[in-house]
């Protein structure tokens, strides 16, 4: 490399960790073999994008405007490792893919994995196709073809399936909660149709399972 006398330098520094685990979530499973990446960045490849636009502020002596927000933080730390993963070359380029490919197996586990681990939350079907890495139209696709349901469908039971939990384990516990506090607790605001899912799923009525045993 060569450089001016009065060159600005900005390091950034990933922990592996990090690397690894967006790698196991494009594979589908753990890597197999040390990774490395191509050491050349394109000026106008996406992540030459992303550094040039990094320097600015950083060799302005600025602070980031993602800086301000924990969250905002978060959303660019995911954006920076997945651009990184998949626009620059690296050990696992091949296996991982065309990213505009149709989904599969492993984007339906991401999607599936989003939806338990965040269905108490207030998601969208686009939120849960950002976290398989897909289409909105490919999400919906693949889960017609694999699972033969939609994703909202998907969630919709899971959700369900908590509420359920919750109702046993209150009706075994004796604590003092009603089915409108668990139904609102997983995202079901008619009760109505919540009481006509829940019944068509478990063959009793919520309040039924309130004050049974299971």
């Amino acid at each position: 490399m060569n450089w001016s006398v009065d060159h600005d330098v900005v390091i950034i520094q990933i922990p592996e960790v990090l690397i690894d685990r967006v790698l196991e979530d494009q594979l589908g499973d753990a890597s197999k073999k040390d990774m490395y990446f191509e050491p050349q960045v394109i000026d106008e490849s996406p992540l030459g994008r992303v550094l040039t636009a990094l320097s600015r502020p950083a060799t302005a002596g600025q602070s980031f405007p993602f800086a301000a927000s924990s969250l905002a933080e978060h959303h660019f730390e995911q954006f920076l490792l997945h651009t990184l993963v998949g626009s620059q070359p690296h050990t696992y380029s091949a296996d991982i893919g065309d990213p505009s490919a149709p989904a599969t197996p492993a984007a339906l586990r991401r999607a599936r994995r989003f939806c338990e681990e965040h269905a108490a939350e207030p998601i969208t079907l686009g939120d849960i196709a950002t976290a398989a890495r897909v289409s909105v139209r490919t999400l919906q696709r693949d889960f017609r073809n694999h699972l033969q349901t939609t994703p909202l469908a998907y969630l919709r039971q899971v959700r369900l399936a908590h509420a359920h939990a919750d109702l046993v384990r209150i009706a075994q516990t004796g604590t003092r909660t009603t089915v409108t506090e668990v139904a609102l607790r997983w995202g079901f605001t008619h009760l109505g149709r919540f009481s006509c899912l829940y019944r068509e799923t478990y063959g009793r009525s919520p309040s039924s399972t309130l004050h049974g045993s299971r």
